[in-house]
Parts: C-alpha cells; structure tokens; sequence
C-alpha cells in the first residue's frame, strides 16, 4: 500500500515570504485572512496551495521547529513594514521583531547581536512613548527577558528591568489598562528573576524597586502574583 500512497507535497512559499527548506516540516495549517477568519486546523493537507474550508482563503503552514521559529522572524518583518501591518501598530510590530532578534542571536550563542536587539528594542520603547505614553512595549520585553533567562543570560535579564524601570507610571493604573498591564508584567519579572537567581547581585536592588511598585499598584495586582512576590522579598 506504501508503494502507492501518495506523499504530500513539499511545504509552499507562505504569504509572508518565508520559504521553507526541502526538510521542513508541519503540524497543520492556518488561513491567511487573519481579520476575518484566522482559523486553522492540525490535519496535514495532502497538497498545497490549500484553501481554507471556512471561508476560502489561501492558507500557511503551521511548522514545527525549527522552522516555526524562522517563519516567525518573516512574519514579524512583515508585520513591522506599514504596508504589511497596521500603520498605528508599526512599534509594537516592531518591537516583536527586536524581542525576535534578541531571542534569535541567543540561539545562535551571538552575543553581541543580541545585545545590538536589546539596545534596539530600548530605543523603540523610548522613541515610541514619547509620542504615545500609553506604550510600553511589554509583550516584547518580557519575551526578551524569558530568553534572556533561558539562556543563563544574568547581565541582559537584569538590564531588561533596569530599563523598564526607568518609566513605570502609576499615576492612572486603576482605570488605565496599559498602566495595569504593564506595571504587572514588570513585576512578574522581577518576581521570576528574583525566584531564579535570589542570590544575583542586582536582585536586592530589583526588589527594593518592585516593593514600591507594588505599594503604589497593590489594589490592581493579582492575588497569585502578590504571593509569589511577597515570598521573594521576604
């Protein structure tokens, strides 16, 4: 039966201009029309292009790693052009693709470009907020610091929160959502640095930032995150 069986075919150019090498693998399909479709399914087309059989769009393969880890660095450079992306989303795409460099270059045990994203990544936030105070860029700094953490990288993890330190405005955090998130994300932070490196010698000092955040935002945080804060700064 094998000798007949037909194999799928090889892997197509996605819609974001990645192309997969020969080997490349997938583990399902996602269609193409994010906006008003955005489904996906984890069965395999036999052949590609595949339409999605929701709505008819052209699909992309969902790859495994470590493919899925560069079609997301296409993506994402997609994504931080204006004429691929949301011309008012342009920073935050733009700081996912730093976050994505940074994690990228670490990968690669290339520790000067990772060090070139993170400072890249900084001045994006600084640049960004300037205009737009409601900016923090903090999906892509706790992306930076996971990896940065991941990778036994101390000096980049702690340098990410001593950054994001710099400008942490409480003044609104009750009833501003882009106050609250990020002020909590901030402090989960400096919680799983604390948690995995109490003895480092900048956690003392991370700490003593995070009591006075969390003095000032303490009606907003979330009784999980109170808790395992409280532990570390015991």
């Amino acid at each position: 039966m094998g000798l007949f069986s037909r194999r799928p075919t090889p892997l197509p150019r996605t819609s974001y201009g990645y192309v997969p090498p020969p080997e490349a693998t997938a583990s399902g399909w996602k269609c193409t029309d994010e906006d008003e479709c955005g489904t996906g399914g984890q069965e395999i087309p036999r052949r590609w292009p595949y339409r999605c059989p929701n709505c008819g769009a052209e699909t992309d393969p969902e790859f495994n790693e470590p493919w899925a880890h560069q079609a997301r660095g296409a993506w994402l450079t997609g994504k931080a052009e204006t004429k691929y992306g949301d011309p008012n989303g342009g920073p935050f795409w733009q700081s996912e693709l730093e976050a994505w460099n940074y994690n990228d270059a670490q990968l690669r045990a290339a520790g000067e470009e990772a060090h070139q994203a993170q400072e890249r990544l900084h001045a994006l936030i600084a640049r960004t907020r300037a205009d737009d105070p409601s900016f923090f860029g903090g999906m892509a700094r706790v992306e930076v610091l996971r990896c940065a953490l991941s990778a036994k990288d101390l000096d980049s993890a702690s340098d990410e929160l001593k950054d994001w330190l710099r400008d942490v405005p409480t003044d609104k955090v009750e009833h501003d959502n882009s106050q609250r998130t990020n002020v909590r994300q901030l402090i989960g932070g400096i919680t799983a640095f604390a948690e995995k490196y109490p003895s480092h010698t900048d956690t003392v000092e991370l700490v003593v930032a995070g009591d006075r955040l969390v003095d000032q935002a303490l009606p907003v945080l979330l009784g999980e995150l109170i808790t395992r804060y409280r532990a570390v700064a015991r």
